[in-house]
């Protein structure tokens, strides 16, 4: 159907359906969806040998979990001889309606002889019947923009893709401890870490194991999670502090011990980085 085609249109329409199916299905269809539109890329690269995409979207929806107050609906009140279609998010009317807590739209430049208009945020016309929760077709900018993914498939034998490898190939963003001290010298302390780059591009983001272990890579530490996530170009706003808990047992100052950073996904070597521990008291005759 596609051989010899130079542009082939597909209507992906899963999270469609489920709004009409139940309000509840909406969400983990997005969820099933987003995972068949990257199945659907993998069979149009390597069984179509196209290596050009654009994904978007019609239009974007408003979804609300909880029942609506009435607070949240509007009563159209301009007279139905001048309505000609009402929805949940929009009112489409002959000239001359004034429709009470509408906003009017501009509607065809005013080459018409009817007037739109659109109830403000995420509140809803009046409608008999269910629906409610998943609307579209208003004003806001969750229903008006849309994603436009532009695709394109470089095979890694290409001069094009060589020409830009360290710009296309994805890595997961890394984390680097910032705390100057190598020396630990109480059970509880806490310690900062910097997330290097901002998530975005071909950065993305990643989830750390941290913790510290001995020569012999025993545990001597509780372990602290690190999502990598933050998108701020700001490094304030992607710093971490992390607070550590020893076990208790003797620690030598003498023994090179290790904080360790690794990478939950296996993707990238553990990052270790060594610390030294003197603890005055012992901590086996502490009693918590």
């Amino acid at each position: 159907m596609v051989k010899g085609m130079d542009i082939v249109y597909i209507y992906h329409d899963k999270i469609d359906e489920a709004s009409h199916t139940s309000n509840s299905a909406v969400f983990p269809a997005c969820d099933e969806a987003i995972q068949e539109i990257k199945n659907m890329m993998h069979i149009i690269v390597n069984e179509m040998n196209s290596t050009r995409a654009f994904i978007t979207a019609d239009h974007g929806f408003i979804y609300t979990y909880s029942p609506l107050r009435e607070d949240s609906k509007v009563d159209k009140t301009s007279s139905d001889a001048k309505d000609v279609e009402v929805d949940r998010r929009y009112l489409i009317t002959k000239k001359g309606a004034k429709p009470d807590f509408l906003l009017p739209v501009r509607f065809m430049d005013g080459k018409t002889d009817y007037e739109a208009f659109a109830p403000r945020e995420y509140v809803r016309i009046k409608k008999k019947g269910g629906g409610l929760n998943f609307v579209h077709g208003g004003i806001s900018l969750q229903e008006m923009v849309v994603p436009v993914l532009n695709f394109e498939y470089f095979r890694q034998s290409t001069q094009k893709y060589l020409n830009k490898k360290d710009e296309l190939d994805t890595k997961p963003v890394e984390v680097d401890l910032v705390s100057s001290n190598r020396l630990i010298s109480n059970i509880i302390f806490n310690l900062n870490f910097l997330q290097k780059d901002p998530v975005g591009g071909n950065r993305q983001s990643a989830s750390y194991q941290v913790y510290f272990e001995d020569r012999e890579k025993q545990k001597v530490s509780d372990i602290n999670r690190i999502i990598a996530d933050k998108e701020s170009d700001d490094p304030k706003e992607r710093a971490f502090r992390c607070k550590f808990n020893l076990k208790r047992k003797k620690y030598s100052r003498l023994n090179t011990y290790y904080l360790v950073i690794a990478d939950e996904s296996g993707l990238q070597q553990p990052v270790k980085e060594e610390f030294h521990i003197n603890i005055s008291i012992p901590t086996d005759d502490i009693d918590f």
